[in-house]
């Protein structure tokens, strides 16, 4: 069982392995909806963008979330990738903001911009607002967060 302050939690060994593992996989899902060198040419209206993005901040959730659990603290029933950063021992987030940064200085309006990816994109064809996200810091985002987790593609 993984200890979170001293209670113990539903999640033992096996499943938080999984749940890295799910983690891994759709940061690779992202990767392929996004580079994928397809044998057919899909029309323009037909790019994996979206997926791509749903995948790639998925990915991102589960993998922070993992690593809350594995550092001993319950994570909060929340899809902000902010919040979620944010309660990461600072060791942990430091070396993922900081792997960020080397391709995105700007990480704290990126991050501002993506942190309610999954929620906002997922339904963004309801949206009145004006919404934007850079894809490539999200997918920048999550292979961080591997990093992280420390599992073998």
């Amino acid at each position: 069982m993984t200890q979170i302050k001293g209670a113990k939690i539903t999640m033992d060994e096996h499943r938080l392995l999984l749940a890295k593992v799910q983690s891994q996989q759709f940061q690779a899902a992202f990767e392929r909806c996004w580079n994928l060198n397809r044998e057919f040419d899909l029309a323009p209206e037909y790019i994996l963008g979206m997926p791509a993005l749903m995948c790639a901040a998925l990915s991102i959730e589960i993998g922070l979330k993992s690593l809350l659990i594995e550092s001993g603290t319950r994570p909060k029933k929340e899809h902000n990738l902010r919040l979620l950063l944010n309660d990461l021992p600072p060791a942990i987030k430091a070396s993922i903001v900081d792997d960020v940064k080397a391709t995105y200085p700007d990480f704290q309006s990126q991050i501002a911009n993506a942190e309610k990816a999954f929620v906002t994109w997922r339904y963004f064809y309801e949206s009145e607002d004006h919404i934007e996200v850079n894809i490539l810091f999200v997918g920048a985002l999550g292979a961080a967060v591997q990093k992280q987790l420390n599992l073998k593609w």
